[in-house]
């Protein structure tokens, strides 16, 4: 932890923050979690030959599904001089040099464009790193594919771009 908050002040951190997963996902996942613990203990309570196939199972349910949740349990978008960086869990992560940016959207993560949420390619071929539907930040670039990101603050991070790139085209202001 004392590496990581040295390492923000030798970069020089302009702007940090942390979305996180929607309450609906948070809610879902723990149900799934209830369900599979309450399996375990009524196959507990049976006089069945299959438990062990049944602890197993659940066992490596429960597992994969308290990973995959903690493992996607926000986003966090960090803003330096050099570039943005936007991680989601521990494999998806998007580095984009802020000299890279061509334009920069307000946009809205929906249904529609990315049919769920959590990593996704867009109806748009955008990247979506999105943690329920709502507020986002669109960034294009030079080499790669739009991509997008949930964020709570659209214009802060609209303004703190803005300031490191001057040559940065806003779109569709809301």
């Amino acid at each position: 932890m004392k590496n990581k908050q040295a390492a923000d002040e030798i970069e020089e951190v302009l702007y940090k923050e942390w979305v996180p997963i929607s309450i609906f996902v948070t809610v879902s996942i723990s149900l799934l979690l209830v369900l599979l613990v309450s399996v375990v203990i009524t196959t507990a309570y049976s006089t069945t030959n299959d438990s062990a196939l049944t602890y197993s199972l659940c066992g490596v349910l429960i597992v994969f599904f308290t990973l995959i949740g903690w493992n996607y349990r926000g986003i966090e978008i960090t803003i330096t001089k050099e570039e943005i960086r936007v991680n989601y869990g521990l494999f998806n992560k998007k580095k984009i040099s802020i000299d890279d940016l061509l334009s920069c959207e307000a946009t809205e993560a929906t249904f529609k464009k990315y049919l769920g949420f959590g990593v996704r390619i867009g109806t748009d071929s955008s990247l979506g790193f999105t943690t329920g539907f709502g507020n986002a930040i669109k960034l294009t670039t030079k080499d790669s594919r739009p991509f997008v990101f949930s964020t709570k603050n659209q214009q802060k991070i609209i303004e703190r771009l803005i300031k490191l790139n001057e040559n940065l085209i806003i779109e569709n202001q809301k």
